[in-house]
């Protein structure tokens, strides 16, 4: 059996869909018998994906935030045989309009004596676009920076700056952080 649908930026507020209102990507989507978990993440589309067996289940979007909710969030649904699809649309609301900005950093490890690469990747989670956005990165006083895929616009000690413009609402990228490790 299957569960399918979408999740839709509902920015006019009717709980339904309406043309040019944006599709949600990246957001999970749980359907749940209480014994069993069921995930799918939705695509670039806002279309999930969830194959289950019969049973009843409830289905849910997970916000990724307090800024947002769904019109009708959790719902139940129940498959009588094998090979039924139902299908449901989430329709999410701003609660407030903010940007969310999300940053994580990581490296899969350091060496000494020698560069390393880290990585930086950000996404958007608000109900707005993020205008003008950067990141400040702070290096550990053993790293020195030696370059970046964006150029970073300001140091003020071990900090820097690099500016990303404006991010969308779900928009994510990513850039890197040459550093040698001393």
């Amino acid at each position: 059996s299957l569960l399918q649908g979408q999740v839709v930026f509902d920015e006019n507020q009717d709980c339904s869909a309406s043309a040019g209102e944006l599709p949600l990507g990246g957001w999970i989507v749980r359907a749940s018998t209480g014994a069993s978990d069921f995930y799918g993440v939705t695509n670039s589309e806002g279309r999930y994906f969830i194959a289950v067996n019969p049973d009843t289940y409830t289905l849910e979007v997970l916000e990724p935030n307090y800024l947002w909710t769904a019109c009708v969030n959790p719902i139940v649904f129940n498959f009588s045989s094998e090979g039924d699809t139902i299908f449901n649309d989430f329709f999410l609301q701003a609660v407030v309009n903010c940007p969310a900005m999300q940053v994580d950093i990581g490296t899969p490890f350091l060496r000494r004596c020698f560069d390393n690469t880290l990585y930086v990747q950000y996404c958007n989670l608000g109900t707005v676009t993020a205008e003008n956005a950067f990141i400040e990165v702070t290096l550990d006083s053993f790293l020195s920076l030696q370059s970046s895929t964006i150029p970073h616009s300001g140091q003020t000690g071990n900090t820097y700056t690099f500016p990303i413009g404006d991010v969308g609402i779900g928009e994510c990228g990513s850039f890197s952080i040459l550093a040698y490790v001393s």
